[in-house]
């Protein structure tokens, strides 16, 4: 990075941070920073709200608390970049790179990330509430405990990411790739997963009461102790799925493949109904005892 984008970077986010009259005045406006090369800045608590970064360089920048909220981030680049706790709220990061990027406790809450690439980032606690990341790819992405609620990921590559508790309820994941997906103790609930693959994925003791998973792939996934109270299985693939000690009360498992499934006594099948015109394939004798056609 040059002497004059440093010294104006600082500037701008030194009158900002301090001199309120300043800060009042120049309120709505936003310098743009397009195309510029700030590689391994140092920008730490920076503000940086508004400001159009679309395709520059911020690969390996210190923005550690660093206030980008409502910044213009199209097509930039920010791999390996120090994003913890930074305040991305409203940002638009469509097509960004964050690979391996740390964005530990940030906050991307309502924000554009749609077809932008996370693969290998550490985002363990991020908030992505309401968030749009259609297309985007996390592909081994540390998510462990972040906060999604509501978020747009349909179509989202979210291959062998780590998702242990996080809080995907009532969020949108349709025709996603979940595979081999860790989401152990994860909430997933009202979550609308129509048409994903989740195949060989670890939801272990996880959440999923309501949750829409119709022509969903479970081949192989690990559903032990889930909660999938009035859960809507309609034309899923449990093949070989475990099982064990998972509620299913209420769910709706209508054309649903069940070959190969492990079951357990405590396996709660109370109230499970199938379409009579679609009736799940390969069902146990015990499955096929407890369910109800409508």
């Amino acid at each position: 990075m040059d002497e004059v984008t440093y010294q104006a970077v600082t500037t701008i986010t030194y009158l900002r941070n301090t001199v309120d009259r300043i800060v009042s005045l120049e309120a709505g406006w936003a310098p743009h920073l397009k195309n510029t090369d700030l590689r391994k800045a140092d920008l730490e608590g920076a503000n940086m709200s508004g400001v159009d970064f679309s395709g520059a360089d911020l690969s390996e920048a210190k923005l550690e608390t660093a206030c980008l909220s409502k910044a213009l981030l199209f097509n930039g680049k920010l791999s390996k970049a120090h994003l913890h706790r930074a305040d991305m709220t409203g940002t638009y990061l469509h097509k960004a790179v964050l690979k391996e990027a740390v964005l530990i406790e940030a906050i991307l809450a309502n924000a554009d990330c749609n077809e932008a690439d996370f693969s290998d980032a550490k985002m363990a606690k991020a908030d992505l509430t309401e968030g749009s990341f259609q297309e985007a790819i996390f592909k081994n992405a540390k998510m462990a405990g972040t906060v999604c609620t509501g978020a747009k990921f349909d179509d989202a590559d979210l291959k062998a990411a780590n998702l242990v508790r996080a809080n995907f309820s009532f969020a949108f994941i349709t025709n996603a790739d979940l595979s081999y997906t860790t989401a152990r103790h994860a909430n997933f609930g009202e979550a609308d997963c129509t048409g994903s693959v989740l195949t060989s994925a670890d939801f272990t003791g996880a959440k999923l009461a309501g949750v829409n998973l119709r022509g969903v792939d479970l081949t192989g996934a690990l559903l032990a102790e889930a909660d999938l109270t009035g859960a809507d299985l309609t034309n899923a693939d449990l093949t070989a799925a475990d099982l064990t000690n998972a509620n299913f009360t209420g769910a709706n498992l209508s054309g649903s493949n069940l070959n190969q499934i492990t079951l357990s006594a405590a396996t709660n099948l109370t109230g499970i109904w199938a379409n009579q015109t679609n009736k799940p394939t390969n069902v146990r004798p015990e499955v096929a005892a407890a369910i109800t056609y409508v």
